[in-house]
């Protein structure tokens, strides 16, 4: 008996390193491209159009600049100046809730927003529901919506 390999034996252990190196960078790049992917069903109220749409960590809100007329968010009340301060019960003590609430949700959906009106003595609850974008950004199919900076990123994995 000899402690050497065999040269199949060699070949069969180089192979299944490479194949589990390329399995292991298909599940990365997967779960990457899962993770930071357009939502399947992009959702709109009709609000900020004209300004950004931007969380406030001072006020823990976001603010409405702009209200599109006939828009779901017309509808369910909003006005320029409000702030949103909840979403669905979720204090926006981060952005995540609304960042989740807009991700996950779907046209038709009902969403509940908590709103500090100027003037008004207390929070006002708004109802409305989640409409399609009136203008989608056409979505990118793979694998031309991975980003050239996930294959920057994985460099640091292999060399």
């Amino acid at each position: 008996m000899t402690n050497q390999l065999s040269l199949p034996r060699l070949a069969l252990i180089a192979l299944a390193a490479v194949f589990a190196g390329i399995t292991f960078f298909y599940a990365a790049v997967w779960m990457y491209y899962v993770r930071h992917q357009a939502p399947n069903n992009p959702v709109e109220l009709g609000f900020n159009f004209k300004h950004q749409e931007q969380y406030d960590p001072a006020t823990h809100s976001v603010a409405v600049g702009d209200v599109v007329p006939g828009s779901p968010a017309e509808r369910a009340g909003l006005r320029p100046g409000d702030r949103i301060v909840a979403v669905n019960g979720r204090q926006l003590r981060t952005s995540a809730p609304y960042d989740q609430t807009w991700a996950h949700s779907h046209p038709g959906d009902p969403v509940e927003l908590l709103v500090e009106r100027p003037g008004e003595p207390r929070l006002l609850t708004r109802t409305g529901s989640f409409a399609r974008p009136s203008n989608p950004a056409p979505r990118k199919v793979w694998p031309a919506a991975l980003p050239s900076r996930l294959w920057a990123r994985s460099r640091c994995f292999f060399w």
